[in-house]
């Protein structure tokens, strides 16, 4: 039997702390955040074990001690009073309110809808296909620890729950091709046999139809061929070691029998040579992996160390654009650049300054956290987006003739929580990975609180 909603309301300011505060506690995994579509903008709130309730939502409201695994529903209302209980706010588990404007989360994905602003402007939601707009949820719900997104041909693929899952573009429901949902572990094979640990970045060679997995809880870079049914998973750089044994590893670079990795993040194809290399961040370097050849395959170290260095302090995703490398350094706050022609020289590319959203030339603009990228190649365009989970927004970077970065301005984010709207009336909730989709109009995906998919058409 579910268990029964207790209810509260709360403020604007308020509702936007607890959304900031869950969003930052995704790692306890006891508390996650879901919208729900009604024509009062709410927040449904679903906890855990209450027993040792957390101190910043004892600080929001005026709760009784909970006592065993419950599930509260955290409303605001109109009006809304900040730590009241009042029937006024109760709503069932799931779904639409009585009188609501659509279907929950759940179901979302068509074009023309969206879900009510919960950004506390009150205004509509854009029309899907409106640019700029920030609208839908794909799979909200449904999948968890989101560790990179990508797409191949008619479907976006998200690595999720330790596998990976098929999405068809245009529909909500994930299928699992590769790994067994929530079974961690070291396997490669067909489909669901095949397990995984932890996931941390996705890139598609389109070319060969193989996925390549940043196997983070492994220590591992692995792929998942797309053009298989079922779907077979492969070691490219292996590691059985797993977590934590592989974490105490020193770097080694050179073939992948012998090579090894401690904590990769992120993986960036080379776009001008598809089957050439891949990138990845490892603690506080770029490292490489040659991919010309699989059976062949050689690790090596472009640039960093195994600890905090000059050059990076918590770098994470990268983009691979012409000759040039660039790396989200959430430590120096910056856009870090890596000159693949010129022996591999890191600079100062975006930020760096101080923390903050200052728009404008790289040399003055401002990130908070950034994490990961994603490229839009349209003829017209050339631009380079980043997430910023600090500051719950997405950057966009224009980048010059040479694809060096130029001027930054903020694409999306700013509305409080989950708020639809266009562009900075946009509320996005600590996003991370991303994918364009090319196409007219062209399209972005961000991984929103790290288990739900939001969708924007690029203006």
């Amino acid at each position: 039997m579910p268990p029964t909603p207790l209810v509260g309301c709360v403020d604007g300011a308020s509702r936007h702390r607890l959304q900031f505060g869950e969003s930052r506690r995704r790692a306890a995994g006891a508390i996650r955040v879901q919208p729900v579509v009604c024509q009062l903008p709410k927040i449904a709130l679903y906890a855990g074990d209450f027993r040792t309730r957390p101190p910043w939502l004892s600080s929001l409201l005026a709760l009784a001690a909970f006592t065993s695994a419950a599930a509260i529903a955290i409303e605001a209302c109109a009006p809304a009073v900040g730590g009241c209980l009042d029937s006024r706010c109760v709503h069932s588990d799931d779904g639409p309110t009585p009188g609501g404007g659509g279907a929950s989360s759940s179901s979302s994905g068509t074009t023309g809808g969206g879900m009510a602003g919960a950004g506390g402007g009150g205004s509509a939601p854009c029309p899907g296909e409106t640019p700029g707009c920030v609208n839908e949820w794909i799979a909200a719900d449904v999948l968890s620890e989101i560790g990179g997104i990508a797409g191949y041909k008619d479907s976006l693929y998200v690595a999720a729950n330790k596998a990976i899952y098929r999405i068809p573009f245009g529909t909500t429901v994930p299928k699992p091709i590769a790994g067994s949902p929530n079974a961690a572990g070291w396997k490669d094979g067909l489909g669901n046999n095949a397990r995984f640990r932890t996931i941390a970045g996705i890139a598609v060679d389109e070319q060969r139809g193989l996925l390549f997995v940043v196997d983070a809880g492994n220590c591992a870079i692995r792929s998942v061929d797309l053009t298989s049914s079922p779907n077979e998973t492969r070691a490219v750089v292996p590691n059985t070691g797993g977590e934590p044994t592989c974490f105490s590893a020193a770097y080694a670079d050179g073939p992948a029998t012998g090579a090894t990795l401690r904590s990769p993040v992120g993986i960036a194809l080379d776009a001008s040579n598809p089957h050439g290399f891949a990138y990845f961040t490892d603690v506080s370097a770029v490292r490489s992996v040659d991919l010309s050849n699989l059976s062949n395959v050689t690790v090596k170290t472009l640039a960093g160390d195994q600890s905090p260095n000059a050059l990076f302090a918590q770098p994470r995703g990268l983009a691979a654009l012409a000759s040039t490398i660039v790396v989200a350094d959430q430590g120096k706050r910056s856009i870090q650049s890596l000159d693949l022609l010129n022996g591999n020289v890191v600079s100062t590319a975006c930020g760096g300054a101080s923390d903050g959203t200052i728009d404008g030339g790289c040399g003055t603009a401002t990130f908070g956290m950034p994490f990961s990228f994603a490229v839009n190649s349209a003829p017209s365009s050339q631009l380079l987006y980043v997430a910023d989970g600090e500051h719950d927004n997405v950057r966009a970077i224009e980048l010059s003739g040479s694809s060096k970065p130029s001027k930054v301005s903020t694409l999306a984010g700013g509305a409080a929580g989950h708020a639809v709207g266009i562009g900075a009336t946009a509320g996005i909730v600590a996003p991370s990975w991303m994918y364009v989709r090319a196409g007219t109009p062209s399209e972005l995906y961000i991984v929103e609180n790290g288990d739900q998919i939001r969708r924007m058409v690029l203006p």
